[in-house]
């Protein structure tokens, strides 16, 4: 077993003389853990500030069945936007060590506000006008289709328009988030925005 043994060898010959000897054995355990860290990833950010990202590391170890394992940023925390090295570390019971690495990168789309259609800062006759000529005439499309999206339906149709003017011009209900603050898209729709409106580069 680990640690320390006390062995007594004794020899006897074919007259029965006999002697012994005792020594002690010391086994020690000084193999790291085996750690297996994943692979890089990305994912989509969630909030302004980046994911709340999870993952998995596990270790195994010849001596210790459970050796403990941390990881700085720990799963489940909040990485920013970019690319982020986590380190996982493995510790046995003997206190022997074994780290690898790998990176995560929260990936985020630009910010825009909502029915900024062309994308320049502010709200009025200019946007849903932006969005018929695309429509109907041929018109340079939204650098940022999320913008565009004034209902935040996940689509840029005539309605946009419409709903644009119905809030400027006759108070009825304001875009939905992000308005009037700059903001991301919450709603997993397939639009993106490859630019961001001004104000909110």
């Amino acid at each position: 077993p680990l640690g320390s043994t006390e062995v007594t060898v004794t020899v006897t010959d074919d007259l029965g003389n006999a002697d012994s000897s005792t020594a002690v054995i010391t086994v020690e355990d000084q193999a790291p853990p085996q750690i297996i860290c994943p692979a890089a990833f990305s994912v989509e950010c969630t909030e302004l500030a980046g994911a709340a990202v999870d993952f998995a590391a596990a270790a195994t170890d010849n001596c210790d069945a459970a050796p403990r394992v941390t990881a700085e940023p720990a799963s489940g925390s909040i990485f920013p936007v970019g690319t982020t090295t986590v380190t996982v570390t493995a510790v046995d019971s003997a206190g022997n060590t074994e780290s690898c690495t790998f990176d995560v990168t929260v990936i985020c789309g630009a910010q825009f506000v909502r029915g900024d259609a062309n994308g320049d800062g502010g709200i009025d006759i200019s946007d849903p006008t932006h969005t018929l000529r695309n429509l109907f005439m041929g018109g340079d499309g939204s650098t940022c289709a999320d913008a565009a999206d004034a209902n935040d339906d996940g689509g840029v149709t005539l309605t946009d328009a419409i709903y644009s003017l119905n809030y400027s011009f006759r108070g009825d209900s304001a875009p939905p988030a992000p308005f009037p603050d700059c903001g991301l898209d919450g709603g997993g729709d397939e639009l993106d925005c490859l630019t961001s409106t001004a104000g909110c580069e």
